[in-house]
């Protein structure tokens, strides 16, 4: 379930906009409480409280420096800012401007950057790209490096930032290009899990990588597991290369399966479990899908790809309260696309049940 869409059309009546955009969502049952908290980082940044969201993020990756175990909260943290949202967008704008000298301000507004030139893309076919869409990813991306790399002349040690130079080099340049950008990080950071993942990605056979590269990746990363147990992930990826085929050709029972395996090898991967979701959702397994993607978001709160699932996952076990307020989630943190604006309408009685009206 891969929607695309560079923005969704003004579907929304105003005062229920803003009822969803400003309601205090539930606690997700099954997530737990876990920091970073995505909505509460954003909150933070269209709010202004800049001191402090500067504050957070330098605390994780503080952390980080002091122990690498503690990666994945500076890569969480960093993450929130992973959306085209207009308003953030302008937010980053702002905290760039007022703290110059700021790496979580940079690596934010890298972050941003990149999201939205990800959107220009889109997810089809190069061939399928038109020459606007890559001049605006192009672009977008040149700013996004700019400002990872001076956030990298303030403190070198930020794997996040290097991991943005590698998508970079991935996604607008070549494989080389992101094989030499990965080199250089790992020169510095060689126990980073996030700098790995992005070459990981890197590797995969649509982008000019091979199987065998990632088994050998995988393999060599591994002795550094113990300081970053982060890294014993990367076994998922060359089963994942197996299961993306199996999904692009539809066979999604087989690919289900697939990803099976992937967890099996990784643990505790958010990123197989998603799609392993996604692939249920797709079977008509609802339950199953829920079960999934509720779990990828216990391991990594707050990605857009996963509050969209459980909106649409409870939203066809016809649980509307539920769905209306993963919705709200989402829309705190993304910009919907067409097909979450369907989503929204679809759940209009609920909405009037429960005191919004247009």
């Amino acid at each position: 379930m891969r929607h695309r869409g560079l923005t969704g059309s003004g579907l929304i009546p105003a005062a229920v906009l803003f009822a969803i955009l400003f309601a205090c969502p539930a606690a997700r049952a099954g997530a737990g409480a876990r920091v970073p908290d995505r909505s509460e980082i954003i909150k933070k940044l269209t709010g202004y409280q800049f001191a402090a969201l500067d504050s957070e993020l330098s605390g994780y990756q503080k952390a980080y420096e002091a122990d690498p175990a503690q990666e994945m909260n500076a890569m969480i943290g960093f993450g929130a800012f992973d959306t085209s949202n207009g308003l953030i967008a302008s937010r980053l704008d702002d905290w760039v401007k007022a703290s110059p000298d700021s790496y979580s301000a940079a690596v934010a507004h890298a972050t941003g950057l990149m999201a939205t030139g990800v959107r220009w893309r889109g997810d089809g076919y190069a061939n399928a790209v038109t020459q606007q869409q890559w001049d605006n990813m192009h672009r977008l991306f040149a700013q996004a490096v700019a400002e990872a790399k001076r956030a990298l002349s303030i403190d070198p040690n930020l794997s996040v930032a290097y991991a943005i130079l590698i998508k970079a080099a991935r996604v607008g340049g070549t494989s080389a290009d992101a094989g030499l950008a990965g080199a250089e990080a790992l020169h510095r950071i060689p126990d980073s899990f996030a700098i790995r993942e992005e070459m990981m990605r890197a590797l995969l056979p649509q982008w000019g990588g091979s199987r065998s590269a990632m088994l050998n990746f995988a393999s060599t990363s591994q002795s550094y597991a113990r300081q970053n147990p982060s890294i014993r992930f990367l076994n998922a990826w060359p089963i994942i290369a197996q299961c993306e085929s199996f999904s692009d050709a539809r066979q999604l029972k087989q690919s289900a399966a697939c990803y099976t395996r992937a967890i099996d090898a990784a643990g505790e991967y958010w990123l197989p479990y998603y799609r392993r979701a996604d692939n249920y959702y797709g079977l008509g397994e609802y339950s199953l899908s829920l079960q999934d993607v509720m779990r990828a978001d216990a391991l990594y709160p707050g990605r857009s790809v996963d509050l969209k699932l459980l909106a649409y996952d409870t939203a066809k076990l016809d649980e509307p309260d539920a769905s209306i307020l993963w919705i709200s989630q989402y829309m705190l943190v993304d910009t919907p696309d067409p097909d979450m604006f369907a989503l929204f309408r679809s759940q209009q009685p609920a909405l009037k049940s429960l005191g919004y009206s247009q």
